[in-house]
């Protein structure tokens, strides 16, 4: 599990050290101070960009005049650091384990992977399809080792066919010199077989979660699928010889027919950026997002504590889960209950460590058995396990 954390110049952080050698990690401290700063840098050692999704530039430390963030992690007998910096405008990102520089911390997840939750997961079934998509990907990372370089070539390959698309004019756009661009036609071949991983990979994980999800007190039964038209096409030939030949056909031949459509829009008219997540309320009988705030809270947590069991019997590394104030739109008894299934968890499994974050301590006070082995840290003041040299208030 992470023994320490130390984090330099990172959002309102001067220089901020942590020591939590526990299964449980509890951050307490007013709005503002700072936690889930804390569990964001954690976050960045996962694959994308953190459970904030923020651009690298805008985790510096406003008040200060330095030119970096850095986050070091202590792990089993390791130490990781991650370190960004920025000069000339340009920003790059190097790793370390221990004292060697490392292109990326693929040592850290060959031991070690994360989950998130966040406050502003509460309203996830209400934002747009790419909060979901985002939460999706976030599952996918953990079980599919090439996801995010497909991510990463999609996204730029992307931005590579805009950019040809808007060579274009007005006046020459109807010309057959835009259906027979050949520069198009292999940008779209490598755009689809990125695409169509990214697809095949998320279907995956809905499917995972219909089939193995968990049955808790008071947290709802539930069905998932992902929609688009690509997915689609997949489910109405699933049976069908050569899928994949015929998947990246009709693929192929969308994005080829919408070159004209683009042109206009700046988009990409098909693909895994068109995707979305739905989610069905087996208890009422409804879409996840016509339900309460409260009910939409639960049964996204019924969801990710299913993925979680499903993780931890399945793969045999180090689980790091971090709830970022999670118990907001919670009653009483889902809190209670909540807590139940985390303190039961630890109890009968070392391979999981969980970081919880919430404004008063009191909140917690049902993880003060010792034999849980907990970390309570007061951001706010210096604590026997938390050391925190500067804490500049944003």
């Amino acid at each position: 599990m992470i023994s320490q954390i130390q984090i330099n110049n990172f959002r309102n952080y001067n220089l901020c050290r942590i020591n939590c050698n526990k299964q449980i990690v509890v951050l307490y401290g007013k709005n503002g101070s700072g936690k889930t700063n804390i569990l964001e840098a954690i976050s960045l050692f996962a694959c994308g960009r953190g459970l904030r999704n923020a651009q690298y530039d805008s985790i510096i430390n406003k008040n200060s005049s330095n030119n970096f963030w850095s986050v070091q992690i202590c792990f089993g007998p390791h130490r990781m650091t991650s370190v960004y910096t920025k000069e000339n405008n340009r920003g790059r990102r190097a790793f370390k384990i221990d004292d060697l520089t490392v292109k990326n911390p693929d040592i850290f997840a060959k031991d070690y992977y994360i989950l998130w939750m966040t406050y502003e997961t509460d309203r996830l079934f209400l934002h747009a399809p790419s909060n979901r998509r985002a939460f999706i990907d976030m599952l996918c990372y953990s079980i599919f080792q090439n996801h995010e370089k497909h991510i990463a070539d999609y996204e730029q390959l992307s931005r590579e066919r805009k950019k040809i698309l808007a060579q274009y004019s007005y006046e020459n756009l109807n010309s057959s010199d835009i259906k027979n661009n050949k520069w198009l036609d292999i940008v779209e071949k490598k755009l689809v077989d990125s695409g169509v991983e990214i697809i095949k990979n998320r279907m995956q994980i809905a499917e995972i979660l219909d089939s193995e999800q968990i049955s808790y007190e008071g947290f709802p039964s539930f069905t998932n699928n992902m929609s688009g038209p690509i997915e689609d096409f997949i489910k109405n030939n699933k049976t069908e010889d050569c899928l994949d030949k015929k998947i990246k056909d009709f693929y192929s031949d969308n994005l080829k027919q919408s070159r004209e459509k683009d042109f206009f829009t700046k988009s990409t008219s098909i693909g895994p950026n068109k995707s979305d997540w739905h989610v069905h309320h087996c208890g009422k009988n409804i879409s996840a997002s016509l339900c309460s705030a409260g009910e939409q809270k639960i049964t996204l947590i019924a969801i990710f504590l299913s993925f979680m069991m499903y993780k931890l019997n399945n793969d045999t590394r180090t689980m790091i889960i971090l709830l970022d104030d999670v118990i907001t739109h919670l009653d009483k008894s889902h809190q209670e209950s909540l807590f139940e299934i985390i303190k039961n968890i630890t109890r009968t499994n070392t391979k999981i460590q969980v970081w919880l974050s919430g404004v008063n301590k009191t909140i917690f006070d049902s993880f003060c058995d010792d034999k849980l082995g907990t970390s309570f840290i007061d951001i706010e003041n210096t604590h026997a396990e938390c050391s925190i040299i500067h804490n500049n208030q944003p």
